[in-house]
């Protein structure tokens, strides 16, 4: 599974992409590849044309991302993704251009959405921007997942966040039934990026458990208890 919108950093769907990365659907560390680094290794085009903005959002607003497991373009490489019936996944942002993440909303299973499919209209999640987010352009948006399997994948959109609370213009996608309620008080943790693959800080337990992230931050998302939930450890 990719990040379909906003459209990834170096995706097919991205009006700004030159050549698109074959491996947006593709784990850390999956199939003898090198590790991609941060935002699958695309942090470096935030201040290039391939990194301007796609979306703006405001802060305090609701907005929503989608999920796809559709193939992007490439006709040997890349396979169509599959959504593994679920995992835990956050969402934050970045104002210092990836060097770290803080967490907007975490998601404590079924996620993706075990009742959804590999097309994004299937896969539609909703989030709040965090109130304190700063005003900037080429902010990065960031969406993690780790699945049952143990593998992590990692996609980037470059977003503005704009200074005032006002209707910022963006594709409408559906909302999803669960949207968590926005907090201002509790402090917002750093994403955790380093976990599941080769090196990393951290590793979930797996099958028969999905990911509870331990430092969820004030906006989480309970899943379905469809599958327990285990602390990783590191």
């Amino acid at each position: 599974m990719h990040l379909d919108f906003p459209p990834a950093l170096k995706g097919d769907n991205n009006p700004n992409t030159q050549e698109a990365d074959p491996f947006l659907n593709y784990p850390y560390g999956c199939c003898g590849k090198a590790l991609p680094g941060t935002c699958h290794g695309h942090t470096d085009l935030i201040d290039t044309d391939e990194g301007k903005p796609v979306v703006t959002w405001a802060p305090g607003q609701k907005v929503n991302f989608t999920l796809s497991g559709n193939k992007i373009n490439s006709p040997t490489e890349n396979p169509v993704g599959g959504t593994h019936y679920g995992g835990s996944c956050q969402v934050g942002l970045s104002t210092d251009k990836g060097r770290t993440f803080k967490v907007a909303t975490t998601w404590q299973g079924n996620c993706p959405l075990r009742d959804g499919t590999k097309d994004p209209s299937t896969q539609t999640f909703d989030f709040t921007v965090p109130a304190d987010t700063p005003a900037g352009e080429r902010v990065l948006f960031a969406w993690t997942w780790i699945n049952r399997e143990k593998e992590f994948n990692m996609n980037c959109a470059s977003v503005t966040i704009s200074g005032e609370n006002s209707s910022p213009e963006q594709p409408e996608t559906p909302a999803s039934s669960a949207a968590p309620k926005p907090s201002t008080t509790a402090p917002r943790p750093n994403m955790l990026i380093a976990i599941d693959y080769a090196g990393a800080e951290c590793h979930s337990k797996g099958n028969p458990t999905e990911l509870e992230f331990p430092d969820p931050g004030p906006n989480v998302v309970a899943g379905d208890g469809e599958y327990k939930l285990s602390p990783p450890t590191c």
